[in-house]
């Protein structure tokens, strides 16, 4: 009962910090703006990025798709990490940091997408 309160204390903070960075790149607040003017890929990828953030955002609130929002979360984070490690000045920690926590949120929703059936085979891949 409290690993499972914690998990969704934690999926409701990461759900509004996602919430807020991709709200604030849909409008093109200046601090969500410079990096990608920095990266040069064009606004188009900031309201991507915007899109993707909010979109898991809204997935992590939900319990059938947590995972797959954790999982977007999660590469859009690898994509900052490696732009602040090669582009983008400043540091990739903050990033890292939500990586990091998106990916246990993954591991520990991870039995809701591997779920068996009753009578399912299981595929044997070593034919």
């Amino acid at each position: 009962m409290g690993r499972m309160l914690f998990f969704r204390t934690i999926r409701a903070i990461l759900s509004f910090v996602f919430f807020a960075a991709g709200i604030a790149k849909l409008v093109g607040l200046p601090l969500a703006v410079i990096p990608f003017d920095v990266i040069g890929a064009g606004q188009w990828f900031r309201y991507l990025t915007g899109l993707i953030e909010f979109g898991g955002a809204l997935l992590l609130l939900t319990s059938r798709f947590v995972g797959v929002g954790g999982l977007m979360l999660a590469v859009t984070m690898i994509g900052a990490v490696a732009a602040h490690l090669t582009v983008v000045p400043g540091t990739p920690l903050p990033a890292a940091v939500f990586l990091v926590v998106n990916l246990s949120i993954v591991w520990n929703y991870r039995t809701r997408f591997f779920k068996k059936s009753r009578g399912s085979q299981v595929f044997d891949a070593t034919i």
